[in-house]
């Protein structure tokens, strides 16, 4: 009854793709560690590494699962979507990351300069939302 018998009761499908979430959730990290200091990609044990990625896309998978959750319109069924939810902010922040990293690659941008494009990124794509969601609220007859 330990923790593989709960693991045999898991859907294979949901397995499937909450193994998928953690690797796209890591990996746009670890791209950005490797592009920007390759010694300290190189020098961190394997643990640290994925923690320090983690670090680098949770905001932006934070940000993006507001966006999701904005785009729901019955707060009855918001825990029966978190899972849907989750999976596509962490799909879109990947989306995100691999968009802008080759750019900064081949332009030389600083980490700073990469934050302040994340940044700018993530508030145009919120700001659509509400935008969007508040035009479809006004257009519902009540």
């Amino acid at each position: 009854m330990g923790f593989l018998s709960e693991l045999e009761n898991i859907k294979k499908r949901i397995f499937i793709l909450g193994f998928l979430d953690l690797l796209l959730f890591i990996t746009p990290g670890l791209s950005f560690i490797f592009i920007f200091d390759r010694e300290l990609f190189v020098s961190l044990d394997t643990i640290k590494l994925i923690l320090l990625a983690a670090c680098f896309i949770a905001p932006i998978v934070f940000t993006n699962l507001l966006i999701f959750i904005t785009w729901m319109d019955d707060p009855d069924t918001l825990e029966e979507n978190m899972f849907a939810d989750l999976s596509g902010a962490i799909l879109m922040s990947g989306i995100i990351t691999f968009a802008v990293l080759p750019v900064s690659y081949f332009a030389h941008l600083s980490y700073s300069q990469i934050s302040f494009i994340f940044a700018a990124l993530e508030t145009i794509i919120f700001i659509s939302t509400i935008i969007y969601v508040y035009a479809q609220k006004r257009k519902k007859p009540k």
